[in-house]
C-alpha cells in the first residue's frame, strides 16, 4: 500500500506562505505607526516589546510562603498572558511608556490590540491599520505622548 502526501505537504506549504506573508503584513503596518509617531514626536522612537506575565497576588504568595517550608513552596513563576507589551522608546534616554498591548496570532491574524480598556480585533492589514489608527487618534495617548516628549527633552538638557 502507497501513501501519497504529496497534496498535504502542497497544502502545508500554502499554508506557511500565507503565514509568512500575514507576519510581513503585520509587522509593515507596525513599523509605519512607529515611524509616523517618530515623525510626529520630531524623536526617533522605537518600539520594545515585552512578554507580559500575569499579576502576582501578594497576600497569596505571602501565605503560600508562610504555610510550606521553602523546598515544598509551589512554584511562584509568573506565566504568560499572551499579550505582548509595546512599549514607547529612544536610544538615547531612559524614556518608556506603555503604549499598547498586542496579542499576535500563530498564524499572523488575527491581532487583538488592547489601548487602555479598549479592545479590538483585527483579521486584515486593513483592519490593523484602522485599528492602529484609533489607537493613534486617542486624546489619551496624546497625553502620554506629550509626557514622553517632556521627559525625553528633559534627559536630553
Amino acid at each position: 500500500m502507497s501513501f501519497d502526501f504529496s497534496k498535504l505537504l502542497k497544502e502545508g506549504s500554502d499554508a506557511a506562505e500565507t503565514v509568512i506573508k500575514n507576519k510581513n503584513e503585520i509587522k509593515a503596518v507596525f513599523d509605519d505607526l512607529e515611524y509616523s509617531i517618530s515623525q510626529f514626536l520630531s524623536i526617533d522612537i522605537y518600539f520594545r516589546e515585552v512578554t507580559e506575565l500575569e499579576e502576582v497576588d501578594t497576600r497569596l504568595e505571602q501565605m503560600k510562603m508562610a504555610a510550606f517550608p521553602i523546598a515544598m513552596q509551589p512554584s511562584n513563576r509568573r506565566k504568560p498572558t499572551g499579550f505582548m507589551q509595546l512599549f514607547l522608546t529612544t536610544h538615547l534616554t531612559a524614556v518608556e511608556e506603555l503604549f499598547i498591548k498586542v496579542k499576535y496570532s500563530e498564524n499572523g491574524y488575527p491581532v487583538t490590540v488592547v489601548d487602555g480598556k479598549a479592545r479590538y480585533i483585527a483579521h486584515t492589514q486593513n483592519e490593523l491599520f484602522e485599528t492602529l489608527g484609533y489607537v493613534a487618534s486617542n486624546p489619551n495617548n496624546h497625553i502620554m505622548f506629550k509626557s514622553f516628549k517632556n521627559e525625553y527633552h528633559r534627559l536630553q538638557k
